[in-house]
């Protein structure tokens, strides 16, 4: 028997797992599943860091600090997704997804607090108002 040629033009079909087939499927709701992920693998960086840090090891906080920054990002892009509803006009769905502008997307999240009247409500560890809060942003 010959065996079948195969062309070069088409490619071979891929065998799905259940695992690539359940990753993300585009839900907004799995961003703030993975803005946790991104948490978690910088705390775990940070207890894997010497305590005395000399000038060679200082870099060691690069990736945590990308992480970090990462997930705030899409902490952000979350809240201003789901409360630009409640502004006069949405935020731009494709603005949103392709900025990295912290400071951008923690002005929509200030825009949002404020009209939705919950400024007063607005309190973490180390942040006891909004302009606490811009300003901690502007830092990083």
């Amino acid at each position: 028997m010959k065996e079948r040629s195969t062309s070069r033009f088409s490619k071979p079909k891929a065998k799905k797992s259940v695992a690539i087939e359940s990753w993300h499927k585009g839900a907004d709701a799995e961003i703030h599943l993975y803005a946790r992920s991104l948490q978690n693998a910088a705390k775990s960086l940070v207890q894997t860091l010497e305590p005395e840090l000399s000038p060679a090891t200082a870099w060691d906080v690069c990736p945590i600090v990308c992480l970090y920054r990462q997930a705030l990002e899409l902490h952000l892009k979350a809240l201003v997704g789901e409360g630009s509803n409640f502004l006069k006009s949405k935020t731009d769905p494709i603005s949103l997804y392709r900025t990295h502008s912290l400071r951008w997307l923690a002005q929509i999240v200030c825009q949002v607090i404020k009209t939705v009247g919950r400024e007063s409500d607005f309190t973490c560890e180390g942040v006891s108002n909004l302009a606490e809060f811009s300003s901690l942003v502007n830092e990083i």
